[in-house]
């Protein structure tokens, strides 16, 4: 926001839900890396992936709900999954414990293109040619 400060008293004066993770766009695509902890102050929060030098990043917005959102994904054209991996964060944030979910896969964290992503979902499909 301009000035200097503290990233951990920047995040409680916003009250910033730590389940919600930073984004930045590296070449056109969105990378996040989720919160592990707010620690005392003066030390050094906490983050599950890197966060880049010279980049601009934001707190993501909320998923209504997670579930909605997984149900109501539609694979574009005659694409079919075949294999996805969905980041361990969105299960436990969305409280998806003995829930079934359409996109099924392992739950993971997850490295796309040698960067680690957190709450992401990535999955391989299949087209006909």
């Amino acid at each position: 926001d301009g000035e200097s400060r503290e990233f951990r008293a920047w995040l409680e004066a916003r009250g910033v839900d730590r389940r919600l993770p930073l984004l930045t766009t590296v070449d056109g695509e969105r990378i996040n890396s989720s919160f592990q902890e707010l620690p005392p102050p003066g030390e050094p929060v906490r983050l599950h992936a890197p966060v880049f030098t010279g980049r601009d990043y934001r707190i993501a917005g909320r998923i209504g709900d997670y579930l909605e959102e997984f149900e109501a994904f539609e694979m574009p054209g005659d694409r079919r999954i075949i294999f996805c991996c969905n980041c361990v964060f969105n299960y436990l944030y969305a409280e998806l414990e003995g829930v079934k979910v359409p996109l099924t896969g392992v739950i993971t964290f997850g490295e796309i293109a040698g960067v680690l992503h957190n709450q992401t979902l990535a999955y391989l499909a299949l087209t006909s040619a």
